[in-house]
């Protein structure tokens, strides 16, 4: 497990870079000012419900659409054009770092080994986090929060 710092914070090598929320972390800030604000503009955004004829015509059984009721807490948007990496997914921090990590260990499943670039909250240690984190570490690497 590398742990950056931030001069090399935004070099190539991961495919997933995964953020606290802005409450807690500047790099979710900076992160997202070079994205046009993109993660902020998708938190606001809202899913228009289907139109009401749909209902009625039966499109909606004959396309086989189903609506979520699920509701997710992370954001996730592209950011090939913006970043070395593909995506990035902000996990929200409820200052429990282990809960954190969990959350963080349990999407990593999804994605099969891809390497990770952590952007660790404020006040958290990196020793900490190689201790908490149970699966595979080959693939992950730490970013310190700075203090601006």
């Amino acid at each position: 497990m590398q742990v950056y710092n931030s001069t090399s914070a935004f070099k190539e090598g991961h495919a997933i870079w995964v953020i606290p929320d802005a409450a807690s972390s500047s790099w979710n800030q900076k992160i997202d000012w070079h994205c046009n604000l993109l993660l902020t503009r998708t938190k606001h955004k809202t899913t228009k419900p289907l139109p009401k004829n749909w209902e009625t015509s039966g499109a909606k059984e004959k396309l086989n659409i189903k609506e979520s009721t699920a509701s997710l807490n992370y954001t996730c948007i592209t950011a090939k054009k913006n970043f070395p990496c593909e995506i990035i997914i902000e996990i929200p921090y409820t200052n429990n770092i282990s809960q954190w990590i969990s959350e963080i260990q349990t999407l990593s499943l999804n994605f099969n080994e891809l390497p990770l670039r952590i952007f660790l909250p404020k006040n958290s240690d990196p020793s900490a986090f190689e201790e908490l984190w149970t699966k595979n570490k080959k693939h992950i690497s730490l970013v310190k929060e700075t203090y601006e």
